[in-house]
């Protein structure tokens, strides 16, 4: 069973309203543990439908609730009026937040994709963070410009679609690395999407959240001190095709933590979608 819920986050001259679905998990009200999982840079948390409800109704699931959050800009949560603020540390402040309404009375893990483990790694390698099991989805201690640069040629555009079928097929090519079928962009567009009153649609987040790839030239991004920090046990998802999780940078974060659970998804790009019942099954096996 699915619930929503917002919450309101004070940023610079507005209250937001930050949106989550909760999926509860039947006969799971006396479990002292959530699953929280949050979406990429352009995604939002109706990505981890498959994966909750997968979740939800396998017996062995510790969790009392998995939450998926839409980031500020994203899905059901409200856009920023100061556009200069989408960032990092907003993202962080959110989720931290986030983690201290999930988590009163529960201890908490974690699935990040990309941008979502971007904060996750931020967030746990200060000490006393309350994220006992972590997987990263296709990120870890380097990202590369190249992969930066491809990002970039399509975050932030503001682009309309005739019809909803049009906008599914935009971004079935532009995901082309996410692997899924289309039986379940049916499923993923329609959350992807928005309609307008012309009857046209358009992409369902905010185009300003781009501005970083618009405003400054693109670097490599080095997150190697907040690896070395991190101290709950891990499990790192890598898309065998991804640019922006390399072969070499995923071999460095084994030769610094030895123990991490790894997961390498055959024919997949950045980043593995978590929907094909494989990915699943291994994400499953790591954190119950």
């Amino acid at each position: 069973m699915e619930r929503h819920h917002k919450f309101k986050f004070l940023t610079v001259g507005q209250w937001l309203n930050v949106h989550y679905t909760e999926w509860v998990v039947p006969d799971g009200n006396d479990r002292k543990k959530v699953l929280v999982c949050v979406h990429g840079l352009t995604r939002n948390g109706r990505d981890f439908d498959f994966l909750a409800k997968s979740f939800a109704s396998d017996g062995r699931c510790p969790y009392s609730s998995i939450i998926c959050v839409d980031m500020p800009g994203r899905g059901q949560s409200d856009w920023l009026n100061d556009k200069s603020a989408y960032g990092y540390p907003l993202y962080c402040n959110v989720t931290s937040t986030l983690l201290a309404i999930v988590g009163q009375g529960k201890s908490i893990d974690y699935i990040g994709t990309s941008m979502g483990g971007i904060i996750a790694m931020f967030l746990a390698a200060v000490p006393g963070c309350p994220i006992e099991k972590l997987v990263l989805n296709d990120v870890g201690g380097f990202i590369p410009k190249a992969a930066l640069d491809r990002i970039g040629t399509y975050v932030g555009k503001n682009i309309r679609f005739p019809s909803l079928q049009s906008g599914i097929d935009y971004l079935k090519e532009v995901h082309k690395p996410f692997g899924l079928t289309s039986e379940q962009w049916d499923q993923f567009g329609p959350h992807s999407l928005k309609e307008y009153e012309d009857g046209q649609f358009g992409l369902s987040y905010d185009q300003d959240i781009g501005l970083p790839f618009r405003n400054a030239p693109m670097q490599e991004v080095v997150l190697w001190p907040f690896w070395d920090n991190i101290q709950c046990p891990m499990m790192i998802v890598r898309g065998k095709e991804s640019d922006l999780l390399l072969k070499e940078t995923l071999e460095e974060m084994k030769r610094k933590k030895p123990s991490i659970t790894v997961a390498e998804i055959e024919g997949i790009g950045h980043a593995p979608s978590l929907a094909p019942a494989d990915q699943i099954q291994a994400v499953a096996n790591f954190l119950f």
